[in-house]
């Protein structure tokens, strides 16, 4: 029997061959003989971390006359993060030999047509999912494009996935109203209470007694750990889910980052 991985957020890029090839590599030999799983609130994460940012870097290079002009902008507003979609315009330019400034519409297609590519390959990929468990509605948002008008696409897909669910379940499955709930047992777990940045957003969802979807990226690692099922490893990057699964009882593996496999300097 092949062994079950529930892919976490931070593992997912290898896992849909979206890394650096070395770290892609490293997952394919690493995992390429179990089952791998995701979720639909991972699903959600995906697109709310870098599908989204994509979609909006892709429109403001639609609005701007040149690259450089964009990236300005994006650097003035965000400061260096997020910076997954100043990485992929990057990785564009490098690949088309570009030098100097450029007119940035052909750029913003390419990246709306990388943020297209990101979730079409998380489905691919990934396709089974663990119960939904969480009650997340936002994960499972399909997008459908036809490319006759795909920034406008994007963007109408960027506003439906913003604008958030009105009946959110993340409450109920927190257990928010119940000391002893899903969200209470992990804040009395010795080693969450003891890491302030595990602990705290958590607690704020606890003493407000409600969770907007804005706030789910506060609490997004407790929600995947509390949803991975028995018998299914959770594979991860992030080194929260070495504190949160010592509470949960359940199994994981940490991998290598993609910094990893970067050159060093000689």
């Amino acid at each position: 029997m092949k062994k079950k991985y529930l892919v976490e957020t931070s593992a997912v890029l290898p896992a849909i061959g979206f890394s650096n090839r070395d770290h892609n590599e490293y997952f394919r030999q690493t995992f390429g003989e179990g089952e791998l799983y995701a979720s639909i609130y991972i699903r959600m994460e995906v697109i709310r971390k870098w599908v989204c940012e994509l979609i909006e870097f892709a429109e403001l290079l639609d609005q701007c006359s040149t690259v450089s002009d964009a990236f300005l902008f994006w650097s003035q507003t965000y400061g260096r993060k997020p910076k997954v979609a100043s990485d992929v315009v990057g990785w564009i330019l490098r690949q088309r030999g570009i030098i100097g400034d450029l007119g940035s519409h052909q750029v913003a297609i390419e990246v709306a047509q990388k943020a297209v590519e990101i979730l079409q390959a998380f489905d691919l990929c990934l396709p089974s999912k663990i119960n939904n468990t969480c009650g997340c509605r936002r994960g499972g948002l399909p997008l459908a494009v036809d490319y006759r008008a795909l920034l406008r696409e994007l963007s109408r897909f960027r506003k439906d996935f913003l604008a958030g669910a009105m009946d959110c379940r993340i409450a109920v499955f927190l257990q928010l109203t119940n000391p002893k709930g899903r969200a209470g047992k992990l804040l009395n777990c010795p080693v969450v209470a003891s890491d302030i940045k595990i602990a705290s957003p958590l607690q704020d969802i606890v003493n407000a007694q409600r969770v907007a979807c804005t706030q789910c990226k506060r609490i997004g690692d407790q929600v995947i750990a509390l949803e991975q099922p028995a018998g299914v490893t959770l594979v991860h990057v992030d080194a929260s889910y070495d504190i949160l699964c010592a509470c949960t009882g359940r199994d994981h593996v940490k991998i290598r980052s993609a910094l990893s496999f970067k050159p060093t300097a000689s």
